[in-house]
C-alpha cells in the first residue's frame, strides 16, 4: 500500500495547532511521527538525545533484540519516544510512540511473518480514530473508528479471500 506521506503534513500541522498539542513536548512527538512516517529514522538520535535508550534482549549474548525504547532522562521510569518490539526471529512486532508512559500517536502491529496485523492511533493509552486490522495474508480484515477505546461507528468486515 503506497501512500504519499507528504500529503499528511497539513493534517499534522492542524493537529499541532490544536489545543491538544500546544506544548512543545507534544509538538516534538508530532514532528517525530512525521519524520518516522517519512522514513527519516536517521534523525531519531538527535530528536531523542535527551532520553536514555534502553534495549531488552532475548539472550544473554545480546544477539537477538526483544525491544527498544527510550526513558526520560529526568524521570528514568517514564518511557518517552519511539518504542519497538521484535519477535524472536528478528521481525518487527510493534512500533509506536510513548509520551510520559502513555501510548500516543500511530502504532503498528505485525504478525511474526512480518505482515502488518493492525494500525491505528492511541491518545493517552486509548485507541482512537481510524483503525485497520489485517489477515495474515495482508488482506484487510476490518476497519472502523474508535473513541476512548470503544467502537464509535459502523465497522466494515471483509472476507479473508477478498
Amino acid at each position: 500500500e503506497n501512500i504519499d506521506y507528504f500529503l499528511l503534513i497539513p493534517v499534522f500541522y492542524q493537529i499541532a495547532k490544536s489545543k491538544r498539542y500546544i506544548n512543545l513536548k507534544k509538538l516534538r512527538i508530532v514532528i517525530s511521527f512525521i519524520l518516522f512516517t517519512l522514513g527519516l529514522t536517521f534523525l531519531d538520535e538527535q530528536l531523542y538525545a535527551q532520553n536514555i535508550k534502553k534495549q531488552v534482549w532475548y539472550d544473554a549474548a545480546k544477539t537477538q533484540l526483544k525491544e527498544e525504547y527510550f526513558l526520560n532522562n529526568k524521570n528514568k521510569k517514564s518511557i518517552d519516544g519511539l518504542y519497538t518490539a521484535y519477535y524472536l526471529n528478528g521481525n518487527l512486532k510493534i512500533k509506536g510512540f510513548f509520551e510520559q508512559n502513555k501510548q500516543n500517536g500511530l502504532w503498528e502491529f505485525y504478525y511474526e511473518n512480518g505482515n502488518k496485523k493492525s494500525t491505528g492511533y492511541y491518545v493517552n493509552n486509548l485507541p482512537e480514530g481510524n483503525w485497520k486490522y489485517y489477515y495474515e495474508n495482508k488482506h484487510l480484515q476490518m476497519e472502523g473508528k474508535l473513541k476512548n477505546g470503544q467502537k464509535d461507528s459502523t465497522w466494515i468486515f471483509y472476507y479473508e479471500d477478498k
